[in-house]
């Protein structure tokens, strides 16, 4: 038997606590606050506050998940509450019996029978303060609960709205470090010196288009968004350091908060740390049970003096017992009392907190306003800062215009490479290597019908026949990316190259360099991807071409050397297109054998491009081979072509290296003579840099030729390979010949990196002559910078002559300056004298008649805002009504609330007086015009404040104008005190007031029409909310039941779903089928061993059964079980080979699922 577990619910205020049982019993939000009201004694369910812990607001769908709930009341949460409120919570209904002394022994008897009667009267008095002590216990203890309790709480509200004001102050952080940054790096200051620089760029020259840089920006448009910037940047800085001022006093009114708190709890620390209830009780119990023993030991034992027990209980038990006594009952009074004030005190606290949260409330609709989009009309908002936020991008474009042409010059010339790749060498391969093994295959049933087709006619009359597919593969939609800034200027690697050096030698940043570097070599990585893949669909058709001993020999090979060697493959297939094209060649040439003489064909052979790529394979001038040797055609025929070869060098990407670093050595070079103020460091900089490139140079000759070496000792292999190729396969001489003249290419290449080096040499000896040039200009540029320092300090010593001249005319003109103003004031003294004397009667008048007025526009101006509030109450009341489908109405002179269809944000209908559709941004009602009109006093007060006078003796300008007489003032404020007087009669004391008249139709006491049900309330808007929450509670009942309906039904389709054979997206709990199954490879497997089990499937290849055991598939053609798990695999170069992790011996790069399956009988 489990043990049951409770909710423990603690009221805030009293500290007191209540278990309900879990699970809770009430179906609803509603139903659990009403269960706290009548435990609480609350007027309304609105006015229930609940949290948990750490400060978390009730989640009702989790109530049984929690062990704790705090009640608070939303009424001591105002500025202003109802002190009975108050009462209500720090009213006490128990008191205790205050400790009196004992009586019993104040006898001065010596008679045995007296002393006798009176121990056992004062042990009855002791066990009566034992009870008492008993259960004032309970009370303290019951008292510290509630103390503690009442902590906890605060303790939960201040979590509540630390949290609430940490969420919106993050948030509003993130926005302000955001706005901060754009101030920090705001270009609408510097942006024309940025454009100035950029004006100073020459002409870049593509092909024959000359681009300057600064054509591509609008100076007018770059303009306006700088005085966009400048005028809108600052207001909305200022904005968000007023919201950030703000978040700040929040923060240390919350510290405060907490200061408090902590006092309070400090303060409970000190006052009770030294009562040990414990004890106390331990010692009123111990003083107890010493007067019982005591009269028991008297009572069975004659031999202890009766006195000598009367005097020790007078003197020690009966007074100890007494004392602690009365100091358990103070320790419980100060419990009383400290929870009475902390009761009071949390009050303030939880004012405290509440206006935190209004704060930070206005705090996040200013941020939202400012963050989302809105149709407000504040000229700071979200779309301002979106508009500074794309006006400072342009003007970025001042710096950044450089970097972003070359990023687009980069990126033009890789979608060409790659659609040039793509184009020839990708789709061309893969159509002739399909076409091949399709002739290989027409080739082997050739044959096979040729020994068993005539066999297959003695059996039946049907002739057999070969059909193959043919393949036509064909490049749709190829187009590249066009940048209108480029014009259709077709971009070489070499301008690439040439567009970095000019921005190096420009007054570009240095990263801008090493971005489009980075850049330039990603391009260069991606083509040879691409050159890498059209190797291997170039060997394709190899596979399809070799005898079974050949495969064999192949396939053991590979698993010595673990991978496949794709230019073997190549050389295979260059074969095979050899002896093809042979024969072409031959049916070429004697196609008319019927005509005499036999003539070859002397058409020049065909110019049209297969070379792989453009830009890998450039054209190259060759001599036409013989026509007597037809393998010469499978060289690549090109014409001439405006290509050089210098850009063939400069696409060798270690060229391309090595150029970069002589440019980077020129940079350097042109930045030392920048530098004058610590050119003797740059040029022992600059002598360590060329004596580490000299090491480097050195390092690459000792690399080079260790490289040579490597390279020499493969081409060995190479060559024993390649004759133990020729013996096996016969290949022909000339492709040897061929191969021969491959590495000889390579040998020109290895020469050309050595003149290269040697280059690199020169241009170090060059960088010297230039700082022995730098060196003397540094000796000029010293002998000029000492002739300022000469004639600087002539000029400071005429300054300071000229200084001291004007110090002295200053001196003089100052002394003057004081006895002026010393006479002047003692002339304004005497005259104010003169006239406080003569005014002091009249102004304490016109004081109070000015006091009098005041009072009276004050009180008139409340009136106003009173009305004007009261209006926007009824407005509220109004949006609520259409928020819940209800349209406050006016029916003649009779006003009712009517329902309506629904809302819409925006009302189109012709007719002003059809209410079927009703708006949600401003009150259809046109009962709000009637009750605007009868607000129409409040416009005849607006400027009440101007027809007072200024109050005597508080302009700056009456004593330098002059007063005026007594009379006038007393006449200007008497006539300013009619006018008011006329004003509040016409609007609060006539015949008609118009006060009155608000008062009666805002009221909506009188000519109302109340709904049907009127019995349950007769207040007019609270009897038609009523009556709509009616009929939606009896609506969602409705809806509810048909929900139920549709559970029922979606169980029903679910278990039927459970006994079907999922087919594709295969997930746990799905049944699937599973079939044993062969896996086409690439490559055949020596060991057929493992007997794959694939589940049937339609689109979704390559999910294998996990058999852990094989007596579960043995026998088996079919099995049908349901997922378990899902293990997701992927073939890699490195685990291609690896048996547990490629078990199937799939293809690299294949993802294949393994599929763990409980067996299902049916």
């Amino acid at each position: 038997m489990t043990d049951l577990s409770y909710l423990i619910i603690y009221n805030a205020h009293t500290g007191t606590s209540s278990r309900i049982p879990k699970p809770i019993r009430y179906h609803s939000l509603g139903d659990f606050k009403r269960f706290l009201q009548t435990q609480l004694h609350v007027d309304s369910i609105d006015n229930l506050f609940l949290l948990t812990s750490f400060g978390i607001k009730l989640n009702f769908g989790l109530i049984n998940e929690l062990n704790e709930v705090y009640v608070f009341d939303k009424r001591l949460f105002g500025n202003s509450y109802d002190p009975e409120v108050l009462s209500q919570y720090t009213a006490e209904s128990f008191e205790v019996v205050k400790p009196t002394p004992s009586t019993a022994l104040a006898s001065t008897e010596t008679q045995i029978r007296i002393i006798s009667s009176s121990l056992k009267s004062n042990q009855g008095w002791a066990r009566a303060i034992v009870q008492d002590c008993h259960h004032t216990e309970e009370l303290a203890k019951e008292l510290v609960r509630n103390i503690n309790a009442i902590f906890k709480s605060l303790n939960t509200i201040f979590q509540f709205a630390t949290n609430f004001i940490n969420e919106i102050e993050k948030n509003f952080n993130s926005y302000l470090n955001y706005i901060k940054l754009i101030n920090y790096k705001t270009l609408h200051r510097t942006w024309i010196d940025s454009y100035n620089i950029l004006k100073q760029y020459p002409p870049f020259k593509i092909k024959d288009a000359s681009v300057f840089l600064v054509d591509f920006l609008n100076h007018d448009k770059l303009l306006e968004a700088a005085n966009y910037v400048s005028s809108n940047l600052p207001l909305v800085v200022s904005k968000f350091n007023g919201m950030s001022e703000t978040i700040n006093s929040v923060g240390e009114e919350k510290l405060t908060v907490d200061k408090e708190i902590e006092s309070l709890r400090n303060g409970s620390i000190n006052e009770f740390k030294d009562v040990n209830l414990s004890e106390l009780m331990a010692k009123i119990y111990s003083l107890s049970r010493s007067i019982t023993n005591d009269l028991e030991q008297v009572s069975n034992n004659d031999s202890i003096k009766l006195d000598e027990v009367y005097k020790e209980h007078k003197e020690n038990y009966s007074p100890l017992l007494y004392d602690n006594a009365v100091e358990l009952h103070n320790y419980f009074l100060g419990l009383r009392k400290f929870k009475e004030k902390l009761t009071k005190q949390s009050v303030s606290i939880f004012n405290s907190i509440a206006n935190l949260q209004m704060k930070m409330v206005s705090i996040k609709s200013n941020l939202k306003t400012l963050t989302t989009p809105s149709e407000s009309t504040d000229p700071i908002s979200f779309e301002t800062i979106n508009t500074i936020k794309k006006y400072e991008d342009y003007l970025s474009l001042n710096i950044d215009l450089p970097l972003l042409f070359g990023f687009v010059l980069i990126e033009k010339r890789r979608q060409f490479e790659w659609y040039d790749f793509y184009s020839k060498g990708i789709v061309n391969n893969v159509s002739e290597q399909l076409s091949t093994i399709i002739d290989h295959e027409k080739l082997f049933r050739k044959i096979w019908l040729r020994k068993f087709g005539n066999f297959l006619t003695l059996l039946s009359d049907e002739t057999p026949t070969t059909s193959l597919p043919n393949i036509d593969v064909t490049l749709v939609g190829i187009k590249e990316e066009t940048f209108k800034i480029l014009h259709d200027i077709q971009v070489e690697r070499s301008d690439i190259v040439n567009y970095i050096a000019f921005v190096e030698s420009s007054k570009a940043s240095k990263n801008f360099v090493e971005l489009l570097n980075k850049n330039f070599r990603d391009l260069i990585r991606s083509t040879n991807n691409m050159k890498k893949i059209t190797r291997v669909i170039s060997s394709l058709g190899t596979y399809t071409s070799l005898s079974g001993e050949e495969k064999s020999k192949i396939l053991s090979k590979e698993d010595e050397e673990g991978e496949i060697d794709f230019d073997l493959n190549l050389i295979k297939g260059l074969k095979t297109r050899i002896k093809k094209l042979e024969s072409l060649l031959h049916q070429q040439q004697y196609k008319n054998l019927t005509s005499w003489p036999v003539t070859r064909n002397n058409v020049a052979p065909s110019s049209s491009d297969n070379r792989l790529s453009l830009i890998i394979e450039p054209q190259k001038k060759t001599v036409t081979p013989p026509k007597s040797d037809p393998k010469q055609l499978l060289q690549k025929q090109s014409v001439p072509t405006r290509t050089s070869s210098a850009q063939s060098a400069v696409l060798d990407s270690t060229n391309i290296d090595i150029r970069l670093e002589l440019i980077k050595i020129k940079k350097e070079n042109t930045e030392l003579i920048n530098e004058n103020s610590a050119l003797h460091q740059s040029n022992d900089e600059s002598q360590k840099l060329i004596k580490d490139l000299r090491k480097e140079i050195e390092e690459l000759k000792a690399i080079n030729a260790s490289h040579r070496q490597e390279a020499d000792a493969k081409l060995l292999m190479k060559e024993e390979e390649f004759r133990l190729f020729k013996l096996d396969n016969k290949v022909d001489t000339k492709l040897v010949e061929n191969l021969e003249k491959k590495v000889e290419q390579r040998d020109a290449q290895v020469s050309k990196l050595k003149e290269d080096l040697s280059r690199v040499m020169e241009i170090n000896t060059t960088s010297d002559k230039e700082i022995i040039a730098l060196n003397s200009t540094i000796s000029s540029m010293r002998n000029e910078l000492n002739d300022t320092v000469v004639m600087k300090n002539d000029l400071l010593s005429n300054i300071s002559a000229k200084e001291v001249e004007h110090s002295k005319e200053r001196n003089g003109l100052e002394n003057e300056i004081k006895t002026l103003s010393a006479k002047v004031d003692e002339l304004t003294e005497d005259y104010e004298n003169l006239m406080e004397i003569t005014q002091s009667r009249q102004k304490n008048a016109d004081l109070l008649v000015n006091d009098l007025n005041n009072i009276i526009i004050k009180l008139m101006n409340d009136m106003k805002r009173l009305a004007e509030n009261i209006f926007e109450y009824f407005l509220e009341f109004c949006f609520v009504l259409e928020s819940m489908g209800l349209l406050l109405t006016m029916d003649g002179d009779v006003y009712k609330i009517t329902r309506v269809k629904g809302l819409r944000s925006k009302k189109t209908v012709d007719d002003p007086n059809d209410t079927s559709f009703i708006s949600i941004e401003k009150p259809s009602s046109k009962v709000i015009d009637e009750v605007d009109k009868s607000m129409s006093w409040v416009t005849t007060i607006s400027n009440l404040s101007s027809i007072l006078p200024e109050v005597p003796g508080t302009s700056s300008t009456a004593s330098e104008n002059g007063h005026e007489s007594n009379e006038e003032e007393s006449n200007k404020f008497n006539s300013q005190s009619l006018k008011l007087i006329t004003i509040f009669n016409e609007i609060f004391t006539a015949n008609n007031a118009k006060f009155e008249d608000f008062l009666r139709i805002i009221s909506f006491q009188e000519n109302v029409q109340l709904q049907e049900d009127s019995a349950h309330n007769s207040k007019f808007f609270l009897n038609a909310i009523s009556k709509r929450f009616r009929d939606v509670e009896g609506f969602a009942k409705r809806q509810t039941k048909e929900n139920k309906i549709k559970e029922q039904e979606i169980h029903k389709l679910v278990g039927r779903l459970a006994t079907k054979i999922s087919m594709n997206g295969f997930q746990i709990g799905d049944l699937v089928l599973f079939l044993p199954t062969r896996i086409d490879r690439a490559v055949e497997v020596a060991n057929e061993s493992i007997q794959p089990w694939a589940a049937f499937n339609i689109g979704a290849p390559h999910y294998f059964l996990k058999v852990d055991d094989e007596e579960r598939t043995k026998n088996k053609e079919w099995m049908v079980g349901r997922v378990e798990s899902i293990e997701e695999n992927k073939v890699t170069d490195e685990n291609a080979g690896d048996l547990s992790s490629n078990p199937f011996q799939l293809s690299v790069g294949v993802v294949w699922y393994l599929v763990e399956a409980k067996e299902e009988h049916f």
